[in-house]
Formats: C-alpha cells, sequence, structure tokens
C-alpha cells in the first residue's frame, strides 16, 4: 500500500493483545510485563486473552500450524466480543515470551503513513 499524505493517513494509537494459557510459565511472563509496565501494558490499551492448550500428540508432526488453528480463531473471537479494538488505529497480537516496545512500533507506525480505513496487515520478520 502506497504512503498517504500525513493528513490522511492513520494514527498511532495500539491496541494490542496477548495470549496467554492459563496455568502456564506465559501467566508468569504476563504478569512480569504488568508489573513493569512493558510489553502490551505500555500500550494505549490491552487485552489478555485466555488461549487453549493444544494436543502435544501433533507437535513432531510437522502440522504445528494446523493445531493451533483453533486456539488462535478463538483468541480473535474473544478480541472481537471485546470490541475495544475498534476504539484504536491498530490491533497488535504479542506472544508473552517476545521482547515488544510499543513506542518504537509507533514510531515506524506514523513513517508508514498507512491510510485510514482500509485493512492493512503487517508481517514480522521474526
Amino acid at each position: 500500500v502506497p504512503p498517504v499524505e500525513k493528513k490522511d493517513a492513520r494514527g498511532s494509537s495500539l491496541f494490542c493483545l496477548m495470549a496467554v494459557l492459563p496455568g502456564s510459565p506465559e501467566e508468569q511472563l504476563s504478569g512480569l510485563a504488568k508489573s513493569k509496565g512493558a510489553s502490551i501494558y505500555a500500550c494505549d490499551a490491552n487485552m489478555i486473552a485466555n488461549s487453549l492448550a493444544a494436543p502435544m500428540k501433533q507437535w513432531g508432526s510437522g502440522d504445528t500450524t494446523l493445531v493451533n488453528t483453533e486456539s488462535f480463531l478463538d483468541v480473535w473471537r474473544q478480541v472481537k466480543t471485546d470490541g475495544r479494538y475498534k476504539n484504536y488505529d491498530w490491533t497488535v497480537k504479542v506472544d508473552p515470551d517476545s521482547v515488544f516496545m510499543p513506542d518504537r512500533l509507533k514510531y515506524h507506525l506514523e513513517h508508514l503513513l498507512a491510510p485510514k480505513n482500509m485493512p492493512i496487515y503487517i508481517k514480522n520478520t521474526a
């Protein structure tokens, strides 16, 4: 998508979400980030979505993406039901074990000059 003039570009407000498997180490990672005001807790708004455990028997099969599909669909259903994402320019899903700096993302989004009201998916390169 080509950049637009600044007056026509969407802003950089962030609604950030993290999918956390209850009872897993992800809860501790999320709690640590919250205590530091880091990761999704430094976004304009944030949400924790409970993820579902995937059947472990298929993890070595090469079908990992398919195994996780239902869990991620459920997470996005939770986001849609919550509805707060509609009040922000961007929705960002962050893994509990990642280092995420919202201020750095905002800087890049401001310079992206993405058009308002157009669905845009930005793939990370990691």
